[in-house]
């Protein structure tokens, strides 16, 4: 059942806990650009949290600290997540 067709709600903060993430790879990327697209339209994002140096120097590298919503722990993104509007969760 598509739950744009059924009236249901839909998720728009989904939390990424990374802790146990040593390695990120470029698949792991396009995963978390494909969930960030899909929660965007629906006007909302995802945090990353609890990033290891390597995986969170990578994505600064490649630029995608500024797409991502990055926080460091998880009680920090579920206080962003539930209380930002959607412009201050996107920027933020």
């Amino acid at each position: 059942m598509n739950p744009y067709k059924a009236g249901l709600p839909l998720d728009t903060v989904v939390i990424f806990n990374m802790g146990p993430v040593s390695y990120l790879s470029s698949g792991g990327i396009r995963s978390l650009l494909g969930a960030e697209r899909t929660l965007k339209e629906r006007e909302g994002c995802i945090y990353l949290c609890n990033l290891k140096s390597y995986p969170l120097d990578v994505l600064k590298m490649a630029g995608f600290d500024q797409i991502f919503s990055i926080k460091p722990t998880v009680k920090d993104a579920l206080q962003s997540g539930s209380t930002a509007p959607y412009s201050e969760r996107v920027n933020g």
